[in-house]
């Protein structure tokens, strides 16, 4: 169900209950206050008519009835009729100039001593109800010829124990009651049906911008132009939503055009080394080969395999980082045994190319580390340092502390990094020689696994160049809280 309608549909239900509340409250108060008008009048009207009682002649019960004997303003227009006001309304409601219905006097115990307007053999109160009459005011309601009547009785000023009863009908007021309750129906239900058309207007004015932004989002996916929302200068939420998206939809387009990209330069990087090595098979087939021709081309396509699988194994390992996936387990170990090693593995290449492999790190030092991770990434490093570095130079291997990490330095004494490539030094694919010499360059993914493995550790990796030459990665981990201590 939309939003406007559900809103509508509440603020409608919300009105209706405050309009019917207010108009069974305010139907009440007018009942109560015309019914209390009619009484001040009839009470006004016994009182003339105990006087008059009271002043002539007081005779028994005459067992007739009669309105010959009846004042003549007891049956006139009610000049004590109070008039309503009902402010804010299109009408207003006036208490009615009642004619007397009925009229008796009464002596404490019941008997009529005169009547008006209905037989004497009808009294209007019973014994008890003269009775409690004859000490005080008493007002009844009760159904005279099947109209309900207000009857008002009272003793008579004067007399000994004789009670005066006045009648009215309520025929007036009730006819009064209900008029105003269809006015109220009608009334209600058009405010109700004002509030929900103005919730409906003010919702769809207010949801107008988020509409306009679903539109241009599902352009976006379906032209494949990326562009950013239109951000309303409201500054409101819907403002600061319509930025929200905005920066969600930037950072969507560049993970697709890295996505995008990763997936044409990895199938570039996977095609040159299969085509390769089904060059190489292709050739193993032909039955003029010499065995050295055929050994030839079996080494060589282990050697493309062994990229192959390398390469595989560097996207995978980015593609469980950017899943978020864990890829190191962090242990408290010794940097120096792990470096020897590393180093180790690399002796045999630095002794062919004549370059020196130098490790100054302290027995004392200790880090969290991944030591598989560690080696992985000095590999890395170790590998791209003697591909560059001329014959007869040293790589240097500094591990030390300092005062807020573990600082480990591989610096070599090759060309270095070109100025332009240290800011791209760590993006993926991304190689200083141009022309992506197989011979001397890699697949581009080096440095960019090192940096995810030293993010992993909780490091922080630079590239940058010697104070004379040569390239220089910089790593630092976390001092472990241990050591900090002391």
């Amino acid at each position: 169900m939309p939003i406007k309608l559900r809103l509508a549909i509440l603020f409608s239900l919300v009105t209706a209950i405050i309009v019917t509340v207010g108009s069974v409250l305010f139907l009440h108060q007018v009942s109560s206050g015309l019914q209390s008008s009619l009484t001040a009048g009839l009470r006004t009207k016994g009182y003339i008519l105990g006087q008059n009682i009271s002043g002539g002649s007081q005779s028994g019960p005459t067992g007739s009835s009669s309105t010959q004997d009846v004042p003549s303003n007891l049956n006139g227009p009610d000049t004590n009729s109070v008039e309503v006001p009902l402010p804010g309304l299109p009408f207003s409601v006036a208490a009615p100039n009642s004619l007397v219905t009925a009229a008796q006097i009464l002596n404490s115990n019941g008997t009529v001593l005169e009547s008006f307007g209905v037989p004497a053999s009808a009294p209007l109160l019973g014994a008890s109800q003269s009775n409690s009459a004859a000490s005080h005011e008493l007002i009844i309601r009760k159904y005279l010829y099947k109209k309900l009547t207000l009857l008002l009785a009272e003793p008579v000023p004067g007399s000994s124990g004789q009670v005066a009863v006045i009648g009215a009908s309520l025929k007036n007021i009730d006819s009064s009651v209900e008029r105003l309750k269809v006015e109220l129906v009608l009334f209600g239900a058009l405010m109700v049906l004002i509030a929900g058309l103005v919730a409906w207007a003010l919702t769809g004015a207010a949801l107008a911008p988020v509409s306009k932004m679903r539109r241009q989002v599902e352009e976006i996916f379906e032209l494949g132009q990326w562009s950013s929302l239109e951000v309303p200068k409201t500054k409101d939420e819907v403002a600061h939503l319509a930025k929200t998206l905005s920066e969600l939809l930037r950072r969507l387009e560049e993970s697709i055009s890295r996505q995008r990209g990763f997936v044409a330069v990895a199938g570039h990087e996977l095609r040159t080394p299969l085509a390769i090595l089904k060059g190489e098979l292709e050739l193993a087939q032909k039955s003029d080969r010499t065995e050295s021709e055929l050994r030839f081309a079996v080494a060589e396509a282990l050697d493309e395999t062994e990229r192959i699988i390398r390469l595989s194994e560097h996207l995978l390992l980015l593609a469980r980082k950017d899943e978020g996936a864990a890829i190191v387990t962090l242990e408290m170990k010794e940097m120096a045994p792990i470096l020897a090693r590393s180093i180790d593995d690399f002796s045999k290449v630095a002794t062919e190319r004549d370059v020196s492999l130098m490790l100054n790190c302290n027995e004392s030092v200790i880090c969290g580390m991944d030591e598989s991770a560690l080696r992985q990434i000095m590999a890395n490093l170790l590998g791209n340092s003697l591909r560059y570095s001329p014959s007869g130079t040293v790589i240097q291997i500094t591990c030390e502390y300092q005062p807020s990490s573990v600082v480990l330095v591989v610096k070599d004494q090759g060309p270095g990094f070109p100025i332009d490539f240290i800011p791209l030094a760590f993006e993926r694919f991304s190689r200083a020689d141009e022309h992506r010499d197989r011979a001397y360059g890699g697949s581009g993914l080096g440095l960019a696994i090192v940096k995810s493995l030293v993010e992993a550790l909780n490091g922080k990796i630079s590239a940058s160049n010697g104070t004379s030459r040569g390239a220089q990665i910089t790593m630092k981990f976390p001092i472990p809280d241990f050591i900090k201590d002391h």
